[in-house]
């Protein structure tokens, strides 16, 4: 029982190094962005901000921060693809 415990904390610890791994990785991609996409990502998915706040922060219509949002993850899946 013990050696199962054992091996359990060890799979959770390497699953925990892979997802700040994983993490970091994203944040590189991110920071790589161009600012217009980068900001509206940042604002969503790092800071929580809800569209239209993102548009009255950013001044721009609730279409655009959609529209940049949807662009900005494209580049991300392109990039993430690129990578493997």
């Amino acid at each position: 029982h013990s050696i199962n415990v054992q091996i359990d904390d060890k799979i959770k610890e390497i699953s925990e190094d892979y997802d700040h791994i994983e993490k970091l990785i994203v944040a590189d991609m991110v920071e790589k962005l161009p600012d217009i996409y980068r900001d509206v990502i940042m604002m969503k998915y790092f800071y929580g901000f809800k569209v239209n706040e993102i548009s009255k922060q950013l001044h721009l219509s609730v279409g655009g921060v959609k529209s940049r949002l949807e662009k900005a993850r494209k580049i991300l899946r392109k990039d993430i693809n690129d990578d493997e």
